[in-house]
């Protein structure tokens, strides 16, 4: 079974943030990988008994969007995080 913990990648200088919701098998993958480093803003956290999702956060740190990604597989969640946010 999935421990909670949180992985966070926050960039003060950057104003909003994003965090996964993880227990689905090719977002584990991504998130075990090296890639999530390579995305400013990035925050994973892992809530147990949750669907995956993608919290695209406001400057104020409120949900802006919500999107379902349990059916994503790696790399739709990279392309989707290519265009939100900026790569390190």
């Amino acid at each position: 079974s999935m421990q909670e913990q949180s992985l966070k990648y926050v960039d003060e200088n950057w104003g909003g943030s994003l965090r996964f919701r993880v227990s689905e098998i090719a977002v584990v993958a991504f998130v075990k990988s090296d890639k999530p480093k390579l995305f400013r803003g990035l925050q994973i956290k892992y809530v147990r008994g949750s669907d995956p999702v993608l919290k695209l956060l406001d400057d104020s740190g409120n949900v802006a969007e919500e999107l379902s990604i349990l059916k994503w597989n790696t790399d739709s969640v990279e392309e989707f995080l290519n265009e939100k946010l900026e790569r390190l």
